[in-house]
């Protein structure tokens, strides 16, 4: 992934009490993703092959304004739709972790994220 550009300092600077010191380093580069307000990556799963997913989600200046990410998952001819209603904040944070996991292999959000959308769902 190469999204290491740096975000204005007072965009940083609203966002950096969200997170714990260890996650802040890796928050100019979250936030450039959350500006592309667009991801595709893939989903893993044990035992099978990862399943592709889009993740869509609207643009807000403030990490408290809630947003509703949309993600589509697709296997074949297969299509799953979602909504998650979450805070920027969290968002962000769901995308700190997929930056901080650094792999060589496609995004893939954290399992934290998967857990709550499949609450949500339920």
């Amino acid at each position: 992934m190469d999204i290491l550009k740096t975000s204005p300092a007072d965009e940083l600077a609203i966002y950096l009490s969200c997170y714990p010191p260890a996650r802040r380093p890796y928050l100019p580069a979250a936030l450039q993703l959350y500006r592309s307000g667009n991801l595709a990556g893939e989903r893993p799963i044990e035992g099978a092959e990862a399943i592709t997913f889009v993740a869509r989600w609207p643009i807000s200046a403030h990490p408290t304004d809630r947003i509703c990410c949309q993600i589509d998952f697709m296997d074949g001819s297969r299509r799953w739709h979602y909504a998650l209603e979450l805070t920027n904040c969290e968002w962000v944070g769901y995308l700190i972790e997929l930056l901080a996991a650094r792999s060589d292999a496609p995004p893939a959000l954290p399992g934290a994220f998967y857990r709550r959308l499949l609450h949500r769902q339920s």
